[in-house]
């Protein structure tokens, strides 16, 4: 049984990856963008599990091998665990673990707001906070990026393991 009566299968745990990915998006203040970043790493690192459980897989290895060889797969699982953690330990020796993200930093980044009104369509370009994930071979990825590379992954994935997820229509992501 769920303790989260919305998060009962693979297919709701994506719905929510979405949500957050759409959230991270879209908060303004840096505080809120940081804090929906965070959850949208927890729940993609969560994908693993639920993925696990829908097929009952037990040999598990092969599969983390495989997800640890993209980058934004393995950033968002070591930002998911280095926030949970504090600090990630080699599990034998207790020693201090290399990540392969270098860092995430808060950066502005140019938008463009489009508003519809009896004029018609009208744009504004605007600055607002942002975040830039940044690997440990260099590789940059803004917060959109980022997050739709790992939600595409997902999809992909899913969907070639014949797990059907549908996208949400802005509606549905909006709070």
């Amino acid at each position: 049984m769920a303790l989260t009566p919305t998060l009962k299968s693979v297919e709701d745990l994506f719905g929510k990856l979405e949500r957050e990915a759409y959230r991270a998006c879209h908060a303004e203040k840096e505080i809120h963008k940081v804090d929906h970043f965070y959850n949208f790493c927890v729940t993609a690192h969560a994908m693993k599990d639920y993925f696990f459980e829908h097929k009952e897989i037990e040999d598990k290895e092969r599969y983390r091998r495989k997800w640890n060889e993209d980058e934004c797969l393995l950033a968002a699982t070591e930002i998911a665990n280095t926030s949970k953690h504090l600090m990630l330990r080699d599990q034998g020796t207790g020693e201090p673990k290399e990540v392969k993200t270098k860092t995430v930093e808060p950066t502005k980044s140019d938008f463009v707001d489009i508003y519809i009104g009896e004029d018609g369509l009208r744009e504004e370009f605007v600055t607002r906070s942002d975040l830039m994930i940044i690997l440990e071979n260099g590789g940059e990825f803004s917060l959109h990026e980022f997050t739709d590379h790992v939600r595409d992954y997902w999809a992909t994935f899913l969907r070639f393991e014949s797990i059907e997820v549908r996208q949400q229509t802005v509606s549905e992501l909006l709070p």
